[in-house]
Formats: structure tokens, C-alpha cells, sequence
């Protein structure tokens, strides 16, 4: 590599942190009475998408889970993420940074995600 480290950017939800099972999670205790996905019924990036096809208004009480309030601070480590990070950050000549972007509506979300990091 001649010297120069070599970076690795890992992504924060999905990767690090359980984004699908803290977000079944918590939609589940706040519509107890609507129909939900389970996790291994997911598929495709957007949950919303699926959600929204799954009944009408089901998408925007989705998106309402992720943007309120310590959803992200919530969020567990996925199993073995925290320590395989940890792995690649001691490795010779490699820079590890965790990379993530805000949702749409960010009221919380980088406050959040920002604060989980440190």
C-alpha cells in the first residue's frame, strides 16, 4: 500500500446497529393492533415502501417510528459489529470511520447518531 492507510467507511444502521429489529420493536408496542412485517418477510432497502404496500397508512406510521425521539440512541449493536470494527481499527495501516446519513426529516437523527458514535 506504500504507506497510506487504507480507509474503511462502515455504514451505522443495518451494519453496527439493528435498524430492523429496533424498528419492529418499537412499532409493534406503538400499533399493537396493526399489521406488521416480520423480519424475515423483509425485503427491499425501503421498509416504508413495504410497509406502505402492506395497508394504506402503514408507510407514514412507519417513518413516524424512526423520527421520534431516541429511536436511534435505542438501536442495539447488531451481534459481533462493535468487535469486528474494533478488529479492523487495530489492523496496521487502516483507518476505520463509520459513515451514515441523516433520514428526510432529521430532527433527531444525527444528534442521535453522532452522540451513539462518541
Amino acid at each position: 500500500m506504500g504507506g497510506r492507510a487504507l480507509r474503511v467507511l462502515v455504514d451505522m444502521d443495518g451494519v453496527l446497529a439493528d435498524f430492523e429489529g429496533g424498528f419492529l420493536k418499537k412499532f409493534r408496542a406503538r400499533f399493537p393492533d396493526q399489521p406488521f412485517i416480520a423480519l424475515e418477510d423483509r425485503r427491499g432497502f425501503w421498509l416504508s415502501e413495504q410497509y406502505g404496500r402492506l395497508q394504506p397508512g402503514l408507510s407514514e406510521k412507519a417513518i413516524s417510528i424512526w423520527e421520534s425521539e431516541n429511536f436511534f440512541f435505542d438501536l442495539e449493536p447488531l451481534p459481533g459489529a462493535v468487535e469486528a470494527v474494533k478488529q479492523m481499527a487495530s489492523l496496521e495501516n487502516t483507518a476505520v470511520f463509520i459513515c451514515t446519513s441523516p433520514i428526510k426529516k432529521y430532527k433527531y437523527c444525527p444528534y442521535e447518531k453522532e452522540t451513539r458514535r462518541s
